[in-house]
């Protein structure tokens, strides 16, 4: 089974992540994030009592499969997960789309797949409206960007 968590930064992807390991915790959960990520936390407001993997973990032992920022893994990594979907249940959360509003490749890949996608989205940065959709930033990994809506967007433009 592949789910499907996917939005804007500050959407609480993670922290659904984190609420699903804690339903799941009887039934063997593992919880992945890539190495590349910068965070010095894995959910903002939530602290986090679970030991986070990264890609090199086997999971062979796992039923549920939680995995973060799925926009940062390798193609090989996204090619096991699609073949390995039959066989265990992945949670999967990440960036819908980047700070030019392309959708990220890995999510296109695993779209196709899915048996069920979320789709989450920021309280805008400017206004505080709850459709926050777009990022502005510098596209670097880090927390220096903001989220915000399409009203707020389109008067950034002016």
């Amino acid at each position: 089974m592949l789910h499907l968590i996917l939005g804007t930064m500050k959407a609480g992807k993670s922290t659904k992540l984190l609420s699903l390991a804690k339903e799941f915790s009887t039934q063997g959960v593992a919880l992945i994030a890539p190495n590349v990520s910068k965070r010095e936390f894995f959910a903002r407001n939530v602290e986090n009592c679970l030991e986070v993997y990264d890609e090199s973990f086997d999971y062979a032992n796992n039923k549920i499969v939680l995995i973060d920022e799925i926009q940062f893994f390798k193609k090989e990594y996204i090619q096991a997960i699609i073949n390995n979907r039959n066989n265990y249940n992945f949670y999967i959360a990440g960036l819908l789309s980047n700070i030019h509003h392309q959708m990220w490749e890995n999510v296109v890949k695993l779209l196709p797949y899915a048996d069920n996608v979320e789709l989450r989205y920021a309280n805008c940065d400017i206004c505080g409206c709850k459709k926050a959709k777009y990022h502005i930033g510098s596209g670097l990994i880090g927390d220096d960007y903001l989220v915000i809506c399409e009203k707020c967007k389109i008067k950034e433009k002016r």
